[in-house]
């Protein structure tokens, strides 16, 4: 790219204000030609089923382990059909550790899987 081109485009970008930081050098790293600091991390995501084979319980039994917050769903948009649960949360759970609900709660008692045996 033309030094004159990319001095412009550097210029554009600091003046406008509506323009983060995150996406200036998204930006930037996409005219310097670095595709993978341009792409934002992405979560991978697992099926309620998949979930639940993992962990050999019940899809009923996950749907009670994300109200609980042991998992954490990811929804997209408004459709409830549309989600996954986080890799990170199910690693998290296997592991005995928790995860935050998206619902703002008190502070919740340590919970680990074997307190939810008898879960659905």
């Amino acid at each position: 790219m033309n030094s004159v081109t990319e001095k412009l485009i550097l210029t554009m970008l600091e003046i406008d204000p509506s323009i983060t930081e995150e996406q200036k050098s998204r930006v930037l790293a996409i005219l310097r030609g670095d595709e993978a600091r341009a792409t934002p991390e992405l979560r991978p995501l697992l099926s309620r089923r998949q979930v639940a084979e993992l962990l050999n319980k019940t899809p009923q039994a996950i749907d009670f382990y994300v109200r609980k917050g042991l998992l954490e769903k990811v929804t997209f948009g408004n459709s409830s059909r549309a989600s996954g649960i986080t890799e990170a949360s199910v690693r998290a759970l296997l592991g005995g550790e928790t995860t935050t609900s998206r619902r703002p709660t008190a502070t919740p008692p340590k919970k680990r899987l074997s307190d939810f045996d008898n879960a659905p």
